[in-house]
């Protein structure tokens, strides 16, 4: 590979942002290109680091012992974090097929003394990987990796504590006072050390609460997760595809200690990123993201052309397309050997708050939504019963007929309130099918409504835990923005893990409809030429006919 395609190639690598062309053109001749087949170890995990790579075409998984970590692309660096700490690897790096660049230790650690901005880039992003390895979010995807994490900056935990250590310091001075120099009465000495207990618990609550709120870049998504303790958590996010700009906003303030807001604008609205520590790297990096996002979609598209276009022409053998068989696997056992009792499926999701049939997945209400509507008539039903059993076993008179007949027509009374409330918790439905989303909310002898929007129609997911029983029994709600309307899976279980997979099913769908587009795109193209080729032939053969009629026959 010339210096010359290394040095546009790394000219796109945010770390090296900073730097003049001259620098980087003999920053670029460090660099060696080596290719790596599909299924080839670059590094295994417990090896010494010897080299800083970045993914210059196909793919690299990384993994370890403990779990499989993901998979990273093009633009993508990885290795710098055994030699920014002379340790081990702590991961394998297994090439997918395609080119990497790498740069020896000597002339890594050479970069980076020369170049401190470098150098504080570099060193964050590793910090980043090493927090996203320790926090282990739930939701990434398969191969969705974390790329950068930011938080809000110091000077707003400060602000937020200087209440609490006011308090504190007069609090703490009282009770000192009180304890050498006596002369406070010891109802005044009471409050003062309550009060001294209050502020050190509101602090600690502040510096975990300020420590809980994230900024985070992964490679397919921008995300800011907000978790405030014990009351509420919430998961903002935007597919790189739906932005429309990333810019950073600050006052004087925050101009002075250097830091910013970052906010990402989408169709629909801004995810407003609020004084984040290092904006520069944050938006730097989002927006790196965000391009590199459309450049594989381009890239996608005129590979996906060329390959039509020689298909067509008989360079290529076409692949014959394939329906894909049913995984019988997904369906159960359901031959007369299986032991054990099975309840009918209807049976057994009388009570599920997710299930999946035929490819259908289907939330409903968390139960305690459920108990929260029927708590009171469960009670009175199970008295009733009780003084049914009790009054049916001690008397026989005709009062005690009628007393029993009263408690009888209580009963059912009562189980048709539990009956009416069931079923309208279980008719309150949300679906996820691989083409589009579904609220159904159907009144037991009333009218039902149904509202659905196909997945690729989907322009943000936002999920909220709104008060301290939500966040007890983990249940809230999933806001679905499509356009001019929003959707809302209310008070389901686990809405981290609901968004989790409505983005899994958004990203499908988006891909399909990509897909599809860019093959009825390449269909034309392929057609516009397959004329024009036939179209130059028939021109050709009439003038070479021509030629043949003028020429005169030789004797």
């Amino acid at each position: 590979m010339e210096n010359n395609e290394k040095f546009e190639f790394l000219r796109n690598i945010y770390i090296f942002h900073s730097l003049r062309d001259s620098e980087l053109e003999e920053i670029a001749a460090q660099f060696e290109a080596k290719e790596y087949p599909d299924g080839k170890e670059i590094f295994k995990e417990g090896s010494p680091g010897n080299y800083f790579f970045i993914v210059f075409s196909g793919t690299v998984e990384l993994s370890s012992e403990k779990a499989y970590i993901g998979k990273i692309g093009r633009n993508d660096n990885f290795g710098e974090g055994a030699l920014l700490n002379n340790d081990l690897r702590s991961a394998t790096a297994t090439s997918r097929g395609g080119v990497v660049l790498r740069l020896e230790k000597s002339s890594f650690k050479e970069l980076l003394e020369n170049h401190s901005p470098v150098k504080d880039v570099i060193e964050y992003l590793s910090s980043s990987y090493a927090l996203a390895h320790k926090k282990n979010f739930s939701w990434l995807g398969e191969d969705e990796v974390v790329r950068f994490i930011d938080q809000r900056h110091i000077a707003v935990l400060l602000r937020r504590l200087l209440l609490p250590i006011l308090i504190i310091l007069a609090a703490g001075l009282a009770v000192f006072f009180g304890v050498i120099q006596g002369g406070i009465s010891v109802s005044a000495y009471v409050v003062a050390s309550i009060s001294l207990g209050i502020a050190v618990l509101w602090s600690l609550w502040i510096f975990v609460d300020w420590g809980n709120d994230y900024y985070i870049v992964t490679s397919n998504r921008i995300v800011w997760l907000e978790k405030v303790v014990w009351l509420y958590d919430q998961r903002k996010e935007a597919p790189h595809q739906t932005i429309l700009s990333i810019n950073t906003r600050s006052n004087q303030i925050q101009r002075i200690l250097h830091y910013a807001d970052v906010i990402v604008r989408t169709y629909t609205g801004e995810i407003a990123m609020n004084d984040a520590a290092h904006p520069e790297y944050l938006a730097g990096l989002a927006t790196t993201y965000w391009h590199l996002a459309e450049e594989r979609l381009e890239e996608e598209r005129i590979a996906g052309i060329t390959t039509t276009i020689r298909e067509r022409l008989g360079f290529e053998e076409k692949v014959p397309e394939t329906e894909n068989e049913p995984n019988n696997d997904d369906q159960g056992d359901t031959s007369d050997e299986q032991s054990g009792f099975i309840l009918p499926q209807w049976l057994g999701n009388l009570l599920k708050t997710r299930y999946e049939v035929e490819g259908v997945i289907t939330y409903r209400k968390h139960i305690f939504i459920l108990f929260k509507q029927t708590w009171f008539f469960l009670l009175m039903f199970i008295i009733l019963i009780s003084l049914f059993i009790i009054f049916f076993s001690l008397s026989s008179a005709f009062l005690g007929r009628v007393l029993l007949f009263t408690i009888g027509a209580g009963i059912l009374f009562v189980f048709g309130n539990l009956w009416y409330r069931y079923m309208d918790w279980k008719n309150d439905l949300f679906q996820i099918t691989d083409k589009e989303i579904t609220d159904v909310d159907k009144k037991p002898f009333g009218e039902a409504t149904k509202r659905s929007a196909p997945l690729e129609n989907i322009l943000s997911l936002d999920y909220k835990r709104a008060n301290i029983i939500q966040r007890i029994f983990n249940f809230g709600t999933v806001a679905i923005n499509v356009g001019n309307s929003q959707l809302d899976f209310e008070n389901v279980a686990r809405p981290d893990a609901v968004q989790t997979e409505l983005f899994e099913h958004y990203y499908a769908a988006l891909r399909r409809k990509k897909e599809k587009e860019a093959q009825r795109y390449r269909d034309d193209v392929v057609e516009f030429l397959e004329i024009y080729h036939k179209e130059n032939k028939r021109y050709e053969r009439s003038q070479a006919e021509a030629e043949d009629i003028e020429t005169p026959a030789a004797f």
